[in-house]
């Protein structure tokens, strides 16, 4: 099928305090899901660059973007270093910050699941739970991370595929409640499902929260 995945160890430690977001809803919930390159690093913020827009816009060919900021429940799993390869999962700023500061779109999640390396043909996840995929120990950027490996490729077709059947809908004038919704045909769902294991677990928990809500 074209699927790797596996385990690995990331410097990200997560308070008990703090609940990851689901993949799913990183997904479903990010203002925009770029690919790209770190092109400059400044104190509290980088520069990313060679852009592929998997959803969402971007005005410029380069974005600022608000490092991760390391806390006491984690932190990055490496200083951030100009040629890193990315996924990142983000945030829109307000818009008079954007006005006032000119920064900064930012990474979702405190535990730095919405930041994902990539490195050759792999795509590495971590700060996140994604049972029942078993975690590992890996070498990315030269550096060990904890978290889990996917075949890049099969990560993005699962990606393309689930923002064709699911969406995130706004319940009502706050544009911070909202409900997923299937928005394709239960044919459909069955064809993403049974292209790898992620695009299996992708559609499971998407249909679990639905139903419970």
């Amino acid at each position: 099928m074209g699927f790797l995945f596996s385990a690995s160890l990331s410097t990200v430690t997560v308070s008990a305090d703090y609940l990851p977001f689901a993949l799913h809803d990183l997904i479903s919930g990010s203002d925009m899901i770029v690919e790209g390159t770190i092109s400059n690093v400044h104190e509290h913020s980088f520069t990313f660059g060679k852009l592929r827009i998997i959803s969402g816009e971007a005005e410029t060919n380069l974005l600022k973007i608000k490092k991760y900021k390391d806390w006491t429940g984690g932190r990055r799993w490496m200083e951030y270093q100009s040629g890193q390869a990315l996924l990142l999962f983000l945030s829109k700023p307000e818009t008079n910050a954007m006005q006032e500061e000119g920064c900064c779109w930012e990474i979702k999640g405190l535990g730095g699941e919405g930041e994902m390396p990539v490195e050759g043909k792999y795509i590495y996840l971590h700060g996140i739970n994604l049972r029942p995929f078993q975690k590992n120990r890996y070498s990315v950027f030269q550096r060990e991370i904890f978290g889990y490996q996917f075949d890049y490729q099969t990560f993005l077709s699962a990606l393309d595929g689930y923002q064709d059947c699911f969406n995130s809908r706004t319940k009502d004038s706050s544009k911070h409640s909202k409900t997923l919704v299937q928005t394709c045909s239960d044919i459909e769902l069955v064809n993403f499902q049974n292209k790898s294991a992620l695009h299996q677990y992708l559609a499971e928990t998407s249909i679990r929260e639905i139903q419970q809500n």
